[in-house]
């Protein structure tokens, strides 16, 4: 649900007329990649750049017919948050990497959808 409402804000700045568009806006960069792998799996990546971090999203849909979503979002002061899902799973992992103390610290929860 969360990535729908991000789509539905990310299609309305779009929409919106250049008179409009803050400079936080004029300074986002989207890419967008697929690649087909040797073993039949194909990897869609799309990346979001913005002057708050940035915003990735990988999923790889397999032969089989399963699929794995990964999204990461990182802010500005290096703080990444990633949140993993399989397809035909209930478990979705969410790590967290944060400064503290000199060295970045790894959190990571499993959680039940």
């Amino acid at each position: 649900m969360k990535r729908s409402i991000l789509t539905a804000m990310l299609s309305l700045g779009a929409l919106m007329p250049l008179a409009a568009v803050t400079p936080a806006q004029a300074q986002m960069a989207q890419s967008t990649t697929q690649t087909q792998m040797p073993n039949g799996n194909v990897r869609t990546t799309s990346r979001t750049e913005g002057p708050g971090g940035t915003a990735s999203t990988r999923t790889v849909d397999r032969a089989n017919g399963t699929r794995t979503v990964v999204r990461r979002q990182t802010n500005a002061y290096g703080e990444t948050r990633t949140v993993q899902h399989n397809r035909g799973s209930r478990m979705r992992t969410v790590c967290r990497t944060q400064w503290k103390h000199g060295h970045r610290v790894r959190h990571c929860t499993k959680r039940y959808r």
